[in-house]
């Protein structure tokens, strides 16, 4: 059995991931001195990626204060819930023993407990806990297995994936650099990530540093000689990203100013969407932030905690996060609107798909009015039947399909993007310096990490000492834009 403590703090949310799985028994203990526990959060968090295991509410009545969590009214939203029980964890009062029952109970209800195994995988897995060693290479796991009976490569490597979803190792078979090293201590992994995450230096650089801090904060020997492996790990889950004007230099965007960028945005005309959740886990905008970070607008210096603006081609977008709201704001102007809108909303869908039961709507504005009437859904639907759409606000007839291709190429399906473009490392923009109507004006001070240098754009006029190269593209096909914007 292995037993995870997940930080509470916001900076840790996005490291979740590497723990909250299917087949686990959940446990949201409630500390009743505080009078306060966000249990829609946690809740939803669970049942987003428990795939349906059981969660048990542990009301810790320290003082023997007594707390009413409105069971009934949490179990009829979260039908996950098994039971509410309570108890004093630092007096290990008389119901600590019914709290242990429970738990032994629940865990061995679990659906894979008690399905048999063979013994070579049992034998295979005994030997990786026994390993004092915090990780090997792929290749000694192999060796181990053949020497122990398995014939096949891909029984070795179905072994690995469900010791990875049980949480007895880390294995992330799909990254072709991290598939190489098998993590024997996933507890150790995550605590590399803590320590980066929580160093004082980097939370005052807002969330910049270099491979040089990195060799600082991993300077011990359990870490020396896995610092790359390291990064990368923090790369692909999103948790940083490397600039491409600062050598060796990397944001973790979590840690980015919460105040935000001193820009304006001046358009006459954008396209707009707006997604709306229904439940909104933390870390979708700085995923996104991650995702597109090589089109993010000032030499990537146009980015706080919960927002971006990117340029593509003479195009600018604007990308707030209200979590208050939960919701996504995007508004897009200039000549290619639907190429960059289609950009951010195929990374959101690759965002999306990692949680399950994810609810949301996607707001489009009337034609007429451009208030956010229609979703994205009811669009398709009429698309489909080739009829208008009348807005609730002006009254007005909208033409559906019309609607849809402003904003999305349907030709670029988020699996397709996925699958032609599977890094965002791919993506490799100039800044082109051309005129329309419409200006961005950015203002900041200081080194990147405090947002640097003064920066007044109109769609990418950047006043820098730089010079930047004039780049006017002609006019090609959607397809051709797109590829150059990934070549």
């Amino acid at each position: 059995m292995n037993i995870w403590d997940f930080g509470g703090q916001e900076i840790y949310h996005a490291t979740h991931q590497f723990f909250l799985s299917k087949r686990s028994l959940y446990l949201l203990v409630a500390d009743t001195r505080k009078q306060y526990a966000n249990f829609d959060y946690w809740l939803s968090v669970a049942e987003m990626f428990g795939g349906g295991s059981p969660i048990l509410i542990i009301k810790n009545e320290r003082e023997d204060i007594n707390w009413n969590i409105q069971e009934q009214s949490l179990k009829g939203k979260f039908n996950t819930i098994e039971k509410v029980l309570t108890t004093n964890l630092k007096t290990n009062s008389k119901d600590f023993p019914a709290l242990k029952d429970h738990l032994s109970f629940y865990l061995q209800q679990l659906p894979h407990i008690g399905t048999p195994f063979p013994k070579t995988w049992l034998t295979i897995r005994e030997l990786l806990e026994k390993d004092s060693r915090n990780y090997m290479s792929e290749e000694e796991f192999l060796t181990l297995c053949e020497q122990h009976g398995f014939k096949t490569e891909g029984d070795k490597l179905q072994l690995s994936e469900t010791l990875h979803d049980l949480g007895s190792i880390l294995h992330f078979q799909s990254n072709l650099l991290l598939k190489e090293t098998i993590f024997l201590k996933p507890h150790w992994a995550t605590q590399a990530v803590y320590h980066v995450l929580d160093n004082q230096k980097i939370i005052d650089n807002y969330g910049q540093f270099t491979t040089s801090d990195l060799q600082g904060i991993w300077s011990t020997s359990e870490y020396r000689y896995m610092q790359a492996k390291l990064r990368e790990l923090m790369l692909s889950f999103k948790l940083c990203y490397k600039l491409r004007y600062c050598d060796d230099t990397y944001i973790a965007p979590q840690l980015l100013n919460e105040d935000q960028v001193d820009y304006q945005w001046k358009y006459d005309k954008t396209v707009n969407a707006l997604y709306k959740y229904k439940f909104m886990p933390k870390g979708l905008i700085t995923q996104l932030i991650v995702a597109l970070h090589n089109l993010i607008s000032d030499q990537q210096r146009c980015v706080w905690r919960s927002g971006v603006v990117l340029e593509y081609h003479q195009t600018y977008a604007e990308i707030i996060e209200d979590y208050d709201q939960r919701e996504i704001k995007i508004a897009v102007a200039g000549e290619n609107c639907r190429d960059l809108m289609t950009v951010i909303m195929c990374e959101l869908d690759i965002i999306h798909a990692a949680y399950e039961k994810l609810t949301y709507d996607i707001l489009i504005p009337c034609q007429h009015c451009r208030k956010l009437e229609f979703t994205y859904n009811d669009l398709k639907r009429y698309a489909k039947k080739f009829r208008p759409i009348e807005c609730r606000k002006c009254e007005q007839d909208n033409d559906a399909q019309l609607l849809i291709n402003g904003i999305h190429n349907p030709q670029l399906s988020a699996q397709k993007y996925q699958k032609e473009f599977p890094t965002s490392e791919n993506i490799h923009i100039n800044h082109i310096n051309n005129n329309f109507n419409g200006s961005v004006t950015t203002a900041m001070t200081g080194n990147h990490a405090t947002h640097g240098d003064t920066a007044t754009g109109n769609n990418a006029q950047l006043n820098h000492t730089e010079t930047h190269t004039q780049n006017i593209p002609t006019k090609k096909s959607l397809g051709k834009r797109l590829l150059e914007l990934f070549k």
